[in-house]
């Protein structure tokens, strides 16, 4: 039995986490079993996650660490596949995935490697059922995630930044062509737009 691998994309402040929390409460409601149901996300805990994490947190400038940080998240990515999402798709399992390929190609393409390039170092990798993007414009962004408890903005968390990470999101069919990413309006409530996602969700399996 081959289980079915989802993404939720976007900005920081999109509401990616809690969406999928409430699209999990969806699928068990609509009889999935939760043993069924495996929540991830990237970067993970292994220990290239914990430096990425370690880099996002520096005062160092946007353009800095972009090498390392490309090459630590294809490590990582390359262990959660390995690790966590091949094995529970090989069950039957539906994975939904916070981040993924998607958030490298931006992020990394801002700092200044050719986005072209990053998509082709994934060419071979594991491509998901749907990939849904959760827009919304960077001064929302920006008011969640200051209005949050996590305390220092991380080093791509600025207002101008976090503009020109939101059109590459927008313009990622260019990137995978063919692959199924779909752009969810993220501004409305929470309930509503992980009453979308599920939605666009249930037709995609």
């Amino acid at each position: 039995m081959v289980g079915a691998f989802f993404v939720v994309e976007g900005l920081d402040g999109a509401g990616k986490t809690s969406v999928i929390q409430e699209v999990k409460k969806l699928l068990v409601k609509a009889r999935v079993p939760a043993s069924k149901i495996v929540v991830t996300a990237e970067p993970t805990d292994s220990a290239f996650g914990h430096r990425i994490r370690h880099l996002l947190s520096s005062k160092k400038s946007i353009k800095s660490n972009a090498a390392e940080f490309l090459e630590l998240y294809a490590l990582d990515r390359k262990h959660h596949l390995k690790s966590v999402v091949l094995p529970a798709l090989f069950e039957g399992k539906i994975v939904l995935c916070d981040r993924y390929k998607y958030s490298t190609l931006v992020y990394q393409s801002l700092q200044g490697i050719n986005a072209k390039k990053i998509a082709k170092m994934h060419a071979g990798m594991l491509k998901p059922d749907a990939v849904f993007v959760l827009d919304i414009n960077e001064g929302t962004a920006l008011k969640r995630i200051s209005s949050s408890k996590r305390g220092k903005l991380e080093l791509f968390e600025k207002k101008f930044f976090l503009k020109k990470a939101r059109e590459k999101f927008l313009s990622m069919e260019k990137f995978f062509p063919g692959e199924k990413i779909i752009v969810v309006d993220a501004s409305k409530p929470l309930k509503e737009v992980a009453q979308k996602v599920f939605s666009l969700l249930k037709k995609s399996t």
